[in-house]
């Protein structure tokens, strides 16, 4: 039971949280350039990735 709140949590909540902030603020500022967008998709990817694996490695712990 909480393998799946912590999957829930951290792997599409808390980087949606993330990226939504992030991009409403850049584009609040008028800044938001493709580039900027693509380090932020790319982070967040990178986060939902590690989230996986860690996932994974709690797997594999029990």
């Amino acid at each position: 039971m909480f393998k799946i709140i912590f999957i829930i949590l951290y792997a599409i909540i808390v980087p949606f949280v993330i990226w939504f902030v992030a991009y409403h603020n850049a584009k609040v500022d008028g800044e938001l350039s493709r580039s900027d967008a693509s380090i932020l998709y790319f982070l967040t990817e990178m986060y939902f990735l590690f989230g996986i694996v860690m996932v994974y490695l709690l797997e594999a712990g029990s």
